[in-house]
């Protein structure tokens, strides 16, 4: 299943989400958080929020670099 689900990925955004990773082992994809990274709990800017709320895929932190997501 991994194999199949890594095939639906593009190599560069597999590359940034690997270096993520390697920094946050625990945690590379975080919730957000009453408008704030779940991670570093900086307050993520309005533009940034659309993004993730439109589900923008690979919507990043600009303090921490994490991946922010709506729902996970």
């Amino acid at each position: 299943e991994r194999q199949e689900a890594l095939a639906l990925v593009e190599s560069g955004d597999l590359n940034w989400y690997d270096k993520i990773r390697s920094k946050y082992p625990l945690d590379p994809v975080v919730a957000l958080d009453k408008n704030a990274c779940g991670g570093c709990f900086m307050r993520i800017p309005q533009q940034v929020i659309v993004q993730i709320i439109k589900g923008s895929p690979l919507t990043r932190c600009p303090g921490c670099g994490r991946i922010v997501a709506e729902n996970i």
